[in-house]
């Protein structure tokens, strides 16, 4: 194999592209992915003998022609529950997107519980900047509170790596979630889902998240 070819794999929903629908009646309807940073090899896995771990929190999946879609009731950062309107069933879990992205009047309220609950946070402008709104640096050590995302039947709590992205300064870090204007689609994206397993049974129309299961 030519190791300079990439390719791309459909995982939707959508029956046209989609390698999960097309081999369901060959292999079974559970697939896996632990999605891991540069360093590290993601691996995917198909079938009937998927090992669902143990500790596989499940939550329902809503109706959707070509999206994995779910309920985002709420984001907890640090002792904070920022609830709000998430865009109902407006939340979709995509591996294919880089950072989460959260509508603006939730994503405002989110940033600010993480920046209060961040001691000794400084905003810096860095290169990645354009991406991401808000870059920082610590006066003293990196401290930030921990995050959990809350779906039906399952919280799926994030680590700093999660979190956070290097900036392209030396020391600086990044927020990594984006803003969308309300209305628009929320998506839960790979970097948020990096070291957890993510299962998807779609005979059973839910999606499960491990938490150190990679």
């Amino acid at each position: 194999m030519n190791e300079k070819i990439d390719g791309l794999l459909g995982l939707g929903r959508g029956q046209g592209l989609s390698f999960p629908l097309q081999t369901m009646t060959q292999i079974g309807s559970v697939f896996s992915h632990c999605l891991a940073d540069k360093k590290k090899l993601s691996t995917v896995d198909f079938g009937r003998d998927v090992i669902i771990p143990g500790n596989t929190l499940f939550t329902p999946l809503i109706d959707d022609d070509s999206n994995y879609r779910v309920e985002l009731a709420g984001i907890s950062v640090g002792e904070k529950l920022v609830s709000g309107s998430y865009g109902g069933g407006k939340v979709i879990v995509d591996s294919g997107t880089t950072f989460t992205t959260l509508v603006e009047s939730v994503y405002k309220r989110v940033w600010k519980a993480f920046e209060t609950a961040s001691p000794g946070l400084k905003l810096v402008n860095d290169p990645m900047s354009e991406y991401l709104e808000h870059c920082f640096t610590f006066l003293g050590d990196k401290k930030t509170p921990g995050m959990v995302l809350h779906l039906p039947g399952a919280g799926v709590a994030l680590s700093p790596e999660n979190c956070l992205v290097s900036g392209e300064k030396q020391g600086t870090w990044c927020f990594a979630f984006k803003r969308v204007d309300d209305g628009s689609l929320s998506i839960i994206g790979n970097t948020q889902l990096q070291g957890i397993r993510v299962v998807y049974d779609l005979a059973r129309s839910r999606v499960g998240f491990a938490q150190n299961a990679c």
